[in-house]
């Protein structure tokens, strides 16, 4: 059931329940009255719940046989799959990580991954499991991409001290490193030439001007 009036619900065992820190991750236009109970596990929550996300209403979930509270926990991924819209939320990371999220096993699926001061956590759709490399350093921003074709996102990052780009190739282990782009400058990925590649690019505020770098003719 959906109150969004009372203050005071009570569960199948009669005992008041506690409302959750305020749900500030999700896009409702007042989160803080986003009050959501667990029963029956976190999928059927957040069925009751993501319809008034989209509708942009501020709503209280409440259902009966209170488990535990749902909290908005950092480090947790929510995810809504396109094919049959389930809802599911899984915990990887913590607040200070950079999301890094792509395609490392080259199963067709984004794998979640986070930066880590130096450190790749990343979880594999294709088997479950967990990958975790040493690449770059802890000022550096991730921005992974498939710049040797294989269909797997090679690790990477752009350090915007010296605008130098290091990356380790899926294919063959192989390291690699070039210099594009300036300090100030946001890295942005993509396969601009459409030969398959990731390329390298920048976008410069203070100029408003995109350089890439094209993989198909330098």
């Amino acid at each position: 059931m959906v109150d969004q009036n009372s203050s005071h619900d009570l569960g199948s065992d009669g005992k008041e329940l506690r409302p959750v820190l305020p749900c500030h991750i999700l896009p409702i236009d007042e989160p803080d009255k986003c009050l959501v109970y667990e029963s029956g596990g976190l999928e059927r929550v957040a069925r009751s719940l993501i319809p008034h996300i989209v509708r942009g209403q501020p709503a209280k979930v409440v259902v009966n046989q209170l488990k535990q509270p749902i909290r908005c926990r950092p480090g947790v991924w929510h995810q809504l799959d396109s094919s049959n819209n389930n809802y599911s939320a899984f915990k990887w990371g913590i607040s200070s990580d950079k999301l890094a999220p792509a395609d490392y096993d080259g199963d067709g699926k984004t794998d979640r991954a986070v930066f880590r001061d130096g450190v790749w956590y990343i979880y594999q759709s294709s088997n479950g499991q967990a990958r975790i490399e040493n690449f770059g350093l802890a000022g550096d921003l991730p921005r992974p991409g498939d710049f040797d074709g294989d269909g797997k996102a090679d690790i990477s990052v752009f350090r915007p001290s010296n605008g130098t780009w290091y990356r380790l190739n899926s294919s063959t282990g192989a390291f690699g490193a070039i210099q594009f782009g300036a300090n100030g400058d946001v890295p942005m990925l993509g396969d601009y030439d459409g030969d398959g590649k990731t390329d390298f690019a920048v976008f410069r505020p203070s100029n408003s001007v995109w350089y890439i770098y094209r993989s198909s003719d330098n």
